[in-house]
Formats: structure tokens, sequence, C-alpha cells
């Protein structure tokens, strides 16, 4: 039985580590106890993101990269990192969604001193695999650095996976849904130009969600379901009510409401944007939009079709469903791969 423990410089708060802590690898227990950090009051989350932004922008007035020095216990095996560069006798291995996220911003990863830095540390014997979540993640190490030969063999991408869910659809009232603590960075007002000109085309026929923090007042909006902050069971029963998932999602890197929503087999709906074409397969479980001047348009009329043609998207549902159980985002896949990189970290 291997024994593994995450670590970080910061909250372990992305879906990511929640899901690797409940769902670990066959003969793996992590040394964690797995603490919800997800906050369902609105007032709280604000201030945690004015907190975080006021921090930020200290750390960015430095040239600070994400350096941890640790020792563990011996009954530790390995040390999985979370975009934390460690300083440690013990082997580890080291995830992460974007280069930049090695420091408290993208100046300090890609500059001059950032590099050399990340580079050394790269090289360290005890830093034994490197895993961006992504292709797209992996681009985005500079090329001097990913091509060093000692550090390309490190590199494995892995993907991050979510659970599959048990869930029934009643498709007698379509819902569209929107999910994003993050209003506008995640396209909100996007979302909301595209529902307005699908409730003028469809008028009550169709149901209209969104769940976020951020909240328009306006008349013109009123047909939408709007939902505040909530707990991840009510999220649970929207995701099985809803039927397709609208999300732009401009400022991720991966997105995993994009795969909570698969989980629950609702095709998803989504702009082009970093990942976006190793996430969702543009025609099989969702549509990819480009971002051009027409882009609401595009989405009204891929939204359309889905709404039109019920076996379309029942065929489309059953494709995201897939893509979680089966495919490379399936927890059985992640966790085949990742015990072969723990294995091997104590090989070599």
């Amino acid at each position: 039985m291997l024994k593994i423990r995450i670590e970080s410089i910061s909250e372990l708060d992305s879906p990511y580590y929640k899901y690797l802590l409940e769902y670990p690898p066959e003969n793996v227990i992590f040394m964690n106890r797995h603490k919800k950090t997800l906050i369902t009051e609105t007032k709280k989350f604000k201030r945690r993101i004015f907190i975080k932004k006021m921090l930020r922008k200290f750390l960015e007035a430095y040239n600070f990269i994400k350096i941890k020095k640790l020792s563990v216990p011996e009954i530790i095996d390995i040390i999985h990192s979370a975009r934390t560069l460690l300083i440690t006798d013990k082997p580890y291995v080291l995830d992460f969604e974007h280069f930049w996220v090695l420091s408290f911003s993208s100046k300090s990863s890609y500059s001059k001193l950032g590099r050399i830095v990340i580079r050394r540390l790269f090289k360290k014997k005890n830093l034994k695999f490197i895993l961006p979540w992504t292709f797209s993640a992996y681009n985005t190490i500079p090329k001097e650095i990913r091509e060093d030969k000692e550090i390309r063999n490190k590199i494995k991408v892995i993907y991050p996976a979510v659970p599959p869910q048990k869930f029934k659809k009643d498709y007698n009232e379509i819902s569209l849904l929107f999910v994003a603590r993050y209003f506008h960075q995640k396209g909100g007002i996007t979302v909301l130009k595209v529902f307005k000109r699908l409730y003028n085309k469809y008028k009550d026929s169709i149901r209209y969600i969104i769940v976020s923090p951020y909240k328009i007042s306006s008349e013109k909006y009123s047909f939408i379901t709007w939902y505040d902050l909530i707990n991840e069971n009510k999220l649970k029963e929207i995701y099985e009510k809803s039927h397709i998932y609208v999300y732009p999602g401009y400022s991720d890197t991966f997105g995993f409401t994009i795969l909570e929503a698969m989980s629950f087999g609702l095709p998803v709906i989504t702009s082009r944007a970093f990942a976006r074409d190793e996430i969702v397969s543009n025609g099989i479980n969702g549509y990819i939009i480009d971002r051009k001047r027409n882009e609401v348009e595009e989405y009204v009329k891929r939204i359309s079709e889905l709404i039109e043609d019920e076996s379309l998207l029942k065929e489309m549902s059953k494709n995201a469903v897939k893509e979680i159980e089966r495919g490379k985002f399936s927890i059985k896949t992640r966790n085949k791969l990742l015990r072969e990189i723990y294995e091997n970290s104590l090989k070599y």
C-alpha cells in the first residue's frame, strides 16, 4: 500500500484534488483529510475573493515562485505536490494546469529569473514526474525547458477525472444551465444574451437556469431561474434536471463544471478557449463555438438544434456520459495512470 501526501503552498481548492482524495488509485492511501473548501455563502465568498486579490497584488510586486521547503514523516512514500515546487528529500510528483501557476503571477513564472529557478528545480533528481493536466498545459511550459531532454522524460500528461453519476432525465421540458462562481470571467454576459435570444424564440417552453453569486436584477431577465451559491447536493439536483450546459468559460485553464455537467449527461455548448478542444469533442458530446462577432448567433443556432431534435440531444447526452465513465476523464483511466506514476517514482 503506497502512502502519499498531497502538499501545496496554498489551499487545495480545486475539484482536481477533491476527486483525487475521494477516489484514490487502488492500493494508494492519501494521508490527507479532505476538507470541503467550497464556500456557499455569498458575502463570505466575495470577501475571500477580495482578500485573494489584495494578496496577489502584493505578491506580484515580488518575483515569488511557489517553493515550499518540506520534511515529512518516514511513513510517507511519495509526495504529490499541487502546483508547488518542493525542497525535500522525498520523491515527489508535481501537477499543474498552466505553467504560470508555479508562481504567484505569470510575470514571475515567465521572467528570466523565474525560468532559471523553475528549470533547475524541474531537473532535481527527486522530482520524478511533471504532470500537466492537458496537452495545452504542457505547451505553456517554455520551449527551452520542455525540450530539455532530462525534463522532457519526466513530463506525462494525465487528465483530471470526475466520478460518473446516476440520474434520470425527463425531456418534457428542456432546461438550459450555466454555473459560474466568477460570472463575468466565465462568460456570464454572453450567456444572458444567448438566453434572451432563445427566450424570444421559445418563450416559456424552455427553462433557463443560472447558478452564480452575481445576479442581474433587470426585468429583462426575469424569465431566468437564478440560484445563489448553493451546496453540492443542491447543485447535483440542478444538474440532474437540466439538459444542456451553456458555458463560454473565457478565463478557464480547465473548467471542471464542464466535466461535472457531462457526468449528468449534459452536452456542453462552449467557446473555444485554452484546452477546450481536449475537453469537448465537437459535434460528439457538445459544440465548441469560435469567438467571432457572430458568437451569440452560433450559440443560439447550436442550442436550437438540440432543443428541436430530441434524438440528437439524447445521443450527445450518451456520448457525454461515456466520456466520463470510460474515456480519458474517467476515474478508472486517471487512477491507472497515476498508480503507474507513483510506482515508477519509487523505482528511479
